[in-house]
């Protein structure tokens, strides 16, 4: 299995940058956008994720609720049912008198009735994925696109962050007033050429407010500087959400 390490290397592989943090929650959100892509295009890959898991509790805590999930008893498939009232009831159709090993799910808790570990051994076996403090539950051969999903989110937070410095250092310039969300709200909104185009409409409002007030070309240019570096990362974003997309077979226009 893969760790935050390997990973962590391997994005900094690809950004050719060192030193990057790489918060859980951007690993996670990765993890279920993969495995969602996989499970919409490519169903057969999802065997890859297929883990088995002893029970050493009653209930146990699943990873992963809401996917495929199998109950063994030791080599017997238990019976999923929708609830404990529905297999116990004694007017049941499906009551047994409690001789079936069955299970029910209730939130991300797993609970087996009856439950006999002196007599018998229990595993879960489904599709897991996880990742806590620097351990990861996710199969190395996934870990390209993990990285690539990792890679996208680093340059997209520093490409927020780069305008937040723009709309700081606009302040310092009076009467300059530009429309620099935009440039973030056309990403958010996963139009890339228009957020490009609003980029280059913020050099040229700086280049027409400083040939009209004569202000200090050094000052013009820090801030130039800035929106041309936001336009380096939007460039690089660009690129890796590419190859992240084309891992599953898009083509540029989103089509299979």
């Amino acid at each position: 299995m893969a760790t935050k390490v390997s990973i962590t290397s391997y994005i900094e592989g690809l950004l050719g940058e060192t030193s990057i943090t790489v918060p859980d929650q951007t690993i996670m959100a990765g993890m279920e956008d993969i495995l969602r892509k996989l499970e919409t295009y490519l169903q057969q890959a999802l065997a890859d994720f297929w883990v088995e898991t002893a029970v050493v509790s009653n209930p146990v805590t699943l990873q992963n609720p809401l996917g495929a999930i199998e109950l063994y008893c030791g080599n017997d498939r238990a019976i999923r049912r929708s609830s404990k009232q529905h297999a116990a009831n004694k007017m049941s159709l499906m009551y047994d008198r409690g001789d079936t090993a069955y299970y029910y799910i209730v939130g991300s808790k797993l609970y087996i009735e009856p439950y006999v570990p002196a007599r018998n051994t229990y595993t879960v076996r489904g599709i897991a994925y996880a990742v806590s403090n620097g351990s990861i539950t996710w199969p190395d051969k996934y870990i390209y696109p993990l990285a690539l999903f990792a890679a996208c989110d680093y340059l997209y937070s520093r490409y927020s962050r780069e305008l937040e410095s723009i709309a700081s250092d606009v302040t310092t310039f009076p009467s300059l007033t530009l429309a620099f969300t935009n440039a973030e709200t056309r990403l958010s909104n996963d139009d890339v050429e228009l957020a490009s185009a609003e980029l280059a409409k913020l050099r040229t409002q700086i280049d027409a407010y400083a040939a009209r007030t004569q202000i200090e070309g050094a000052r013009v240019q820090r801030i130039q500087m800035r929106v041309e570096l936001a336009q380096q990362l939007l460039s690089r974003y660009m690129a890796m959400k590419a190859r992240y997309q084309e891992y599953f077979g898009f083509t540029q226009e989103g089509e299979k």
